[in-house]
């Protein structure tokens, strides 16, 4: 944590040093380092995601799977909820 302003404002370092280097984390996103060491605050380390992205990449049965394979499975589950949401809609 590093404290950005009085009183007692604190932030996680991690955001901290993302919006230092490339403005405010955009709503349903989240800073998370990519070698999963949260501690490793190192900008090129340090990538955006959504929650949902998080979790595939952080699955301990896809542990191990190459980035390609990784962002293939994520955008295959976005393409399943999108034609379930559709769907949903024509009813």
């Amino acid at each position: 944590m590093v404290k950005v302003a009085q009183p007692d404002v604190w932030k996680p370092l991690h955001i901290h040093t993302w919006e230092e280097a490339n403005g405010p984390v955009p709503e349903g996103m989240q800073v998370w380092a990519k070698d999963g060491n949260p501690r490793n605050v190192a900008l090129e380390n340090l990538t955006l995601s959504t929650l949902a992205e998080i979790h595939l990449r952080t699955n301990f049965n896809y542990r191990g799977l190459p980035d390609e394979v990784l962002d293939i499975l994520h955008l295959q589950n976005e393409i399943k909820k999108t034609i379930k949401r559709k769907r949903r809609n024509e009813k």
